[in-house]
């Protein structure tokens, strides 16, 4: 029996001894964390004040150890020192996390305008068919909305029982030879609408024209028909509105913000849904004055050529507006950390350090931010894993008591 207890007793003592030592090999070989950091009497960064779940940050903890809510190690919290401000973090730490330093390079801006706009008719290139003359439409030669005509087309004719009878009068005080009576006829004649081609053709048949040409005042697409053939007409009467569709208006609803540096006559790039289809110039045209109070927009006015007709009112369209470059220091948009009043960027100092610095934000450039104030060229900024150092070391407390102007 005594044997068997010593065997026992052997085998036990020779189970700890291989899981201590599996267990010292783990320890000086498992990954570092920012509770080694804080177990370091040689790591920079102020006290640790208490352990937290990065889950549940608002609840502290006293000592190190696994959190009770998620299966993972506590997190430390530093106290900040008072010499230099900043946030120290072990190197090894940094790495696991993926972060990853830019610089802030000097280079140049230009600010650019994207928004998306529509096809308008040209309100300048708009006319109204109308006759001055009382009496019926007799002929309607265009008959469809969407028709194209071009100028002095004839679109009608119609029968005036005044402009028959003013050409009789014309006719009889030619053959009478009435020098005062002549000029006196052929102005009444003009003043109703009858043009100088049909009086010339009428005075050379020497017959009165029943009917009356009604002509294309421009050249363009009928918009809108507004009789059809028989109607009564009266005079002033409209019969049609054209308009000219070679050159159109682009409207676009800018931003606010962006535009404060727009200006009549600056060039504008259209580029139409259609793929493929090549960019368009235009020149903005005019700036409306008031702002909507509901987009906070302002609305521009651009006019695009359109010779070959590409562009139809109502069509929708990319309009892009580029300014004039200027010198400003750059860093990538995702390095930017907004924090309700302020903007803010990690500042880099080397040696697992990193530093909050309020910043002036200005334009975007692509994937890139101007940066006004608060940074300098060649300053390294944390472009990736800001946040992680935010979840790790406790950074969104740091920031509103180490930014300048937050409350003491």
């Amino acid at each position: 029996m005594s044997t068997s207890r010593y065997l026992v007793t052997a085998v036990v003592l020779l189970g700890a001894g291989i899981g201590i030592g599996i267990g010292i090999g783990w320890w000086l070989n498992r990954p570092a964390t920012l509770t080694d950091t804080v177990l370091r009497p040689d790591t920079p960064g102020g006290n640790v004040l208490y352990w937290y779940d990065p889950m549940r940050p608002d609840v502290h903890f006293d000592k190190p150890g696994r959190s009770p809510f998620m299966d993972m190690e506590l997190v430390a919290k530093y106290g900040v020192t008072a010499d230099q401000g900043a946030i120290a973090i072990n190197p090894r730490v940094t790495q696991n996390l993926g972060v990853r330093t830019v610089v802030a390079e000097q280079s140049t801006v230009a600010p650019l305008v994207r928004v998306t706009g529509t096809i308008a008719v040209d309100e300048r290139r708009m006319a109204v068919v109308t006759t001055r003359a009382s009496g019926w439409l007799e002929r309607l030669d265009v008959r469809a909305v969407g028709d194209t005509v071009r100028h002095g087309q004839r679109l009608g004719a119609f029968y005036s029982p005044d402009l028959l009878a003013a050409q009789e009068e014309f006719l009889l005080a030619r053959r009478a030879g009435d020098p005062l009576l002549l000029p006196a006829v052929r102005r009444r004649l003009d003043l109703l609408g009858m043009s100088v081609g049909q009086l010339e053709r009428m005075s050379r048949r020497g017959i009165a024209d029943r009917q009356v040409d009604i002509l294309a005042p421009i050249s363009g697409v009928v918009a809108e028909l507004l009789v059809r053939q028989g109607s009564a007409l009266s005079a002033g009467m409209p019969v049609m509105n054209l308009v000219d569709l070679s050159r159109v208006w682009v409207l676009a609803e800018v931003p606010e913000a962006q535009s404060t540096w727009l200006k009549a006559g600056q060039a504008v790039e259209v580029v139409l849904a259609a793929a493929g289809a090549p960019p368009v110039p235009g020149v903005i045209d005019h700036l409306y004055p008031e702002l909507s109070a509901a987009t906070r927009t302002t609305r521009v006015r651009i006019v695009v050529p359109n010779e070959k007709l590409a562009l139809r009112p109502g069509m929708s369209a990319t309009v892009i507006i580029h300014g004039a470059s200027r010198p400003a220091l750059l860093v990538p948009t995702e390095a930017l950390i907004r924090s309700g009043e302020r903007t803010a960027v990690i500042l880099a100092e080397g040696e697992g350090r990193f530093r909050p610095v309020a910043v002036l934000a200005g334009a975007e450039q692509g994937d890139r931010t101007e940066i006004r104030s608060g940074l300098k060229a060649g300053n390294q900024v944390v472009a990736s894993g800001q946040f992680l150092i935010d979840s790790e070391a406790s950074l969104r407390g740091a920031l509103d008591r180490l930014l300048p102007g937050a409350a003491q």
